[in-house]
């Protein structure tokens, strides 16, 4: 690590430790007390010195925080929810220069094509990379567990309390150039026109974009807090970050709005609502299709507007279902470097997520 990394390390970690902020939420066995003051700096300093090992390879960071949020003790060990945002600008100048790019490219190279449906297929692909030489947000909570032996870290994907080691968001430069080549032959069968059943698939007007954009504007960022109102606890919520003209907040959803939010962000994508079929609170003859996921899973395949597709073509304003349908969330980021999504229910920004199989990914084809 270069000097000037080690000085502004040094910097925020000083900032972040002087100040912790904390949101005991929902505690539970004595969870609300506060860490000692010296475990507390080491875990915040555990926290941001993974921040810049993991990503600084990749991306310019700025705009930090890391803060403790929640306090859980177990008969061994206490586990620190550590809640982490900032800024992040690729360092790449160039979308070929992404290493996952390089390695599609070079096995397009060793497969001898260099032209044909094959060739302009990887070549939309790379078009349609999130590629912005300007900074976006990204979020994340680690849970850094300090028992006798010292510090131990997870990552939690934001939506429950399931945690994966830390070492499934490691980024590394070769892995990502080997999955740009074993990507490459789904691909040119997600990308290209075979001219059967495929070519049917999609919404040619979609606009993922205005999807992505509706989803960034309607979601609070970094909600670390518990929305309680005497019914539920444990909920991270914002709602006066919501969209509640257009979309008015109706207590029977019991806080679980992610369908609700998902629907509402491919409505603004150009996704037509279908009168008593597609359309909030009058789809309960359609399996609820408008606010449930099971429900707007099976509308929106029936109808042909989703394809079933993969980690690596799943880009911002498409669908990220988890493996069991009990959430969906709206991808607003892939630059194949990270993968965020954006959604509700826990209020989650541009939160990062990985390739793993309590995940379903899902696009919607245009022209």
């Amino acid at each position: 690590m270069k000097k000037s990394i080690l000085a502004v390390l040094l910097a925020v970690c000083l900032a972040v430790s002087a100040f912790p902020a904390y949101a005991t939420n929902c505690g539970e066995n004595g969870g609300n007390a506060l860490p000692a003051a010296g475990t507390e700096k080491s875990v915040v300093s555990a926290a941001l010195n993974w921040l810049y090992e993991n990503y600084q390879g990749f991306y310019n960071i700025k705009d930090v925080h890391a803060d403790i949020v929640r306090v859980h003790k177990t008969e061994n060990a206490t586990n620190y929810t550590v809640a982490i945002s900032c800024m992040t600008k690729l360092k790449a100048s160039s979308v070929e220069e992404l290493p996952f790019v390089q390695g599609m490219y070079e096995k397009l190279n060793a497969m001898n094509i260099s032209s044909g449906k094959a060739k302009e297929a990887v070549d939309k692909y790379v078009s349609e990379i999130d590629f912005s030489d300007e900074y976006t947000a990204l979020s994340l909570d680690l849970v850094i567990s300090a028992d006798s032996k010292g510090l131990t870290m997870y990552f939690q994907d934001g939506m429950d309390t399931t945690l994966y080691p830390i070492d499934v968001l490691k980024l590394d430069a070769k892995k990502m150039y080997q999955e740009g080549g074993k990507s490459v032959n789904s691909i040119i069968a997600e990308y290209q026109d075979t001219g059967n059943t495929a070519s049917l698939m999609g919404y040619s007007s979609y606009n993922r974009v205005a999807a992505r954009d509706y989803a960034l504007a309607w979601t609070g960022s970094n909600v670390t807090s518990c929305y309680d109102d005497g019914t539920s606890c444990g909920i991270l919520q914002n709602r006066s970050l919501w969209n509640n003209s257009a979309y008015p907040y109706v207590s029977n959803l019991k806080h679980n709005d992610c369908a609700d939010f998902v629907s509402q962000c491919m409505a603004a994508g150009g996704i037509p609502v279908e009168a008593n079929k597609w359309d909030r609170f009058n789809d309960g003859g359609n399996g609820w299709s408008w606010t449930y996921v099971p429900g707007l899973k099976s509308y929106m395949t029936g109808k042909k507007y989703w394809d079933a597709s993969t980690f690596a073509a799943a880009n911002a304003g498409n669908i990220l279902i988890w493996s069991d349908e009990s959430h969906i969330a709206l991808i607003t980021l892939n630059d194949t470097v990270t993968h965020r999504f954006t959604a509700h229910t826990n209020d989650r920004y541009n939160y990062q997520f990985y390739n793993s199989s309590a995940y379903n990914y899902y696009t919607i084809k245009t022209t």
